[in-house]
């Protein structure tokens, strides 16, 4: 999911950028601006709730903790389908958030 790619995208030091021949100004802020579907944005809303819940490994980041994320599930009261599809938002967010991340 791009957003779950975009809040964890590193932008380009001024080193990189130069090395390639442009400034930090030449890199534009509003490229780094995802726009959340609304079919998307249960699976955005719960990620702002839980996407600070990581499993933590030796190198940084391993998995999200998907308790606090069955804890928010459970208090919305929501239908199977709607339970099943937004936990399988979460754990695609997770997985891209750590592509993202570790540079995988």
């Amino acid at each position: 999911m791009a957003v779950a790619r975009a809040i964890y995208k590193r932008a380009p030091s001024a080193q990189e950028l130069a090395a390639i021949g442009l400034r930090p100004e030449d890199y534009a802020d509003d490229e780094a601006a995802v726009e959340v579907w609304p079919e998307n944005l249960p699976a955005y809303d719960l990620w702002v709730e839980v996407g600070d819940q990581w499993r933590m490994g030796p190198g940084g980041p391993v998995a999200i903790d998907l308790m606090p994320v069955f804890h928010e599930l459970d208090r919305m009261g929501l239908d199977k389908e709607a339970y099943d599809d937004l936990v399988l938002a979460i754990k695609t967010m997770a997985r891209v958030a750590l592509e993202e991340i570790h540079g995988d």
